[in-house]
């Protein structure tokens, strides 16, 4: 199966879709700048923490919420909006 992103897709997300999307950032945002307070991680493993949580939420989603309709495309970019928000902690 071919993955296609197309900029008309992105540009036409609806108001839900990008609240969503937000709330995928800042739980990132969170928990990342969380690792970083408590256990005083400055290094590239900050960014395993979007990672994991995303990850483990959509394996979650998947197998035990019976969302199995969800196109890929849609997980994948669950997964990168908690990943951005790691990746905006670990560079400030």
């Amino acid at each position: 199966m071919r993955l296609k992103i197309r900029m008309v897709d992105i540009m036409v997300w609806t108001v839900h879709e990008w609240v969503n999307q937000l709330k995928h950032f800042f739980v990132g945002l969170i928990a990342t700048y969380g690792v970083k307070v408590v256990f005083n991680i400055v290094d590239w493993r900050l960014l395993l923490v979007g990672l994991s949580i995303g990850l483990g939420v959509e394996v979650y989603q998947y197998f035990f919420r019976d969302n199995k309709i969800l196109h890929p495309l849609d997980r994948i970019r669950d997964v990168t909006f908690y990943e951005i928000g790691s990746l905006v902690i670990w560079i400030i």
